[in-house]
């Protein structure tokens, strides 16, 4: 029938990954979107996003240079300094290295960054809540649609689907229980429990105790700061929100975990005064973040 779309497409999570695409594939009158967010209402956790040259020429081409520069992203092309790296643990820090790049690093609060696109959704994007993918069913006829199973008992389906749903992704386990299946009745056994593994993600070793702190607060205990006078330098830690807060990221790794099944949550809360004794002796910037 004319004027209706050529392809259906469900996209499983409304982050900031299945928005962004949403919001490119919309662009397009023959494709029909729907998202799927498990959570209760669309929203968005974490601090600070990094942006770099290509992904802003993406996010350019879409037409949301205006809306991005609005939350404090710079869009420049020349070679300029992203970032600069120093040893910290230590009474007196010491300048290590300055990378510089196309377009040095932009950055940007992850929420306000989830709210533009958003509102940029086409009207033809259609949103759903509370809707937990449970697993897919793809019909051995390709002609026929995917079946898509939720934890609420309903049913509905799509020619595409795409799974940006985090982590602990419900469309990866699903896919690969499936491929493993048919390769298993295929006799490549070996091959079936390898895929299956890939069903859960693996740890790397690293933790990172992420937070966002006041920049004003940050400004009187320390008004020279350099994480507030020069926005490309990272500790890592970086302005974000046009200056208002400030993104801080603490990495810790145990190399010899890495490859494992992390043992506990993937989010979790941290008692601030433990992680401040990790850095006992460090240099006094990096103990004022």
């Amino acid at each position: 029938m004319a004027g209706q779309p050529k392809l259906r497409v469900a996209i499983c999570g409304g982050g900031v990954g299945g928005l962004t695409l949403a919001c490119a594939l919309s662009q397009s009158p023959d494709i029909q979107i729907d998202i799927y967010e498990a959570a209760m209402r669309f929203a968005e956790i974490g601090a600070g996003i990094g942006l770099w040259w290509r992904g802003k020429r993406i996010l350019t081409a879409m037409g949301l240079q205006e809306d991005v520069a609005s939350i404090g992203a710079q869009f420049q092309d020349g070679r300029v300094p992203s970032m600069n790296y120093r040893k910290s643990d230590q009474s007196e820090g010491q300048h290590l290295a300055t990378t510089t790049s196309r377009g040095g690093l932009s950055t940007v609060h992850r929420a306000e960054f989830h709210t533009i696109l958003l509102r940029r959704l086409s009207p033809r994007v259609c949103t759903y809540t509370s809707k937990r993918l449970v697993t897919y069913v793809q019909p051995p006829n390709t002609h026929d649609p995917i079946q898509l199973k939720f934890s609420d008992g309903t049913v509905t389906t799509c020619d595409l689907l795409i799974g940006a749903d985090g982590v602990n992704s419900v469309v990866r386990a699903a896919m690969m229980d499936e491929r493993a299946v048919a390769v298993s009745r295929a006799g490549r056994h070996a091959e079936a429990v390898a895929l299956r593994e890939c069903a859960t993600p693996r740890f790397c070793g690293s933790i990172v105790y992420r937070a966002i702190v006041p920049g004003e607060k940050l400004l009187r205990m320390a008004p020279q700061h350099r994480v507030l006078s020069a926005p490309y330098q990272h500790i890592i830690a970086y302005p974000i929100s046009h200056g208002r807060f400030v993104n801080v990221a603490l990495f810790f790794a145990n190399h010899a975990q890495e490859g494992s099944v992390h043992p506990g949550p993937w989010v979790s809360k941290s008692d601030p005064r433990e992680i401040l004794r990790q850095f006992d002796g460090w240099e006094t910037e990096v103990r004022q973040l």
